[in-house]
Parts: structure tokens; C-alpha cells; sequence
């Protein structure tokens, strides 16, 4: 099983992407791409909603990093939202629960921005 994801437009520069599946190394590639593509795109406001990942490893971890930095030098953030239980315990055991920006729901990580 690999990577599903599905994008949200909610203004010209904010968007959500739904994450699903396993974030692993051989999927890794596939969400840096669509990252890449959404900050290309002008949206710099970024939401990941990950409460459909199923399992990520360090490699996924490490495109959540590059992701924050990505959008951090377009100007915007990557924050993340709706983190599965396994998620949620791979930042938290990475020690990284302190460099993300986390909400409990995308809609509120939205608002966040405003």
C-alpha cells in the first residue's frame, strides 16, 4: 500500500492536503511532490490532515520536516492537523511534538492562519 492524498483549495494561497495510507520510504517522494507542487502554486498556507495515515516512518517524519521548511521559505507554515494515533506517537517519540505546529482538527488549524 502506498500514499493517497487529496487537496482542499481554500483561498489563492491556503490549502488543505488529506494524507492517507503509509508514509514510508517509498512513498516519501510522492508527498514531497505534491508539497512542492502547492508552494509552487502560490499556496504557502499548508495544512496536512494525516488522520488517514496508517503507518509513517522516519522517512515520512523527514518530509513532514522539509515540508515546514518549504513552506517557511515561500513566506507561509505547514501546520498539521487530524494526527492518526501511530502518527501522533512517531512526532511525539522524534521529540519533534515541540517543532510542529498541531491542532486536533484541519478546520482549526485553518483558523489559525487568520
Amino acid at each position: 500500500m502506498s500514499i493517497q492524498t487529496r487537496q482542499t483549495v481554500h483561498s489563492p494561497t491556503r490549502a488543505t492536503l488529506y494524507v492517507g495510507g503509509r508514509l514510508d520510504a517509498a512513498a516519501a517522494p510522492a508527498l514531497r511532490d505534491q508539497l512542492q507542487k502547492l508552494v509552487r502554486g502560490g499556496y504557502k498556507e499548508l495544512v496536512l490532515s494525516l488522520d488517514g495515515l496508517d503507518f509513517m516512518d522516519s522517512s515520512g517524519l523527514g518530509e513532514l520536516v522539509r515540508g515546514v521548511k518549504l513552506a517557511r521559505e515561500a513566506g507561509g507554515a505547514l501546520k498539521l492537523a487530524d494526527l492518526s494515533a501511530q502518527a501522533s506517537t512517531v512526532v511525539r517519540l522524534a521529540k519533534l511534538d515541540q517543532t510542529f505546529e498541531i491542532f486536533a482538527t484541519a478546520e482549526a488549524a485553518l483558523r489559525s492562519f487568520s
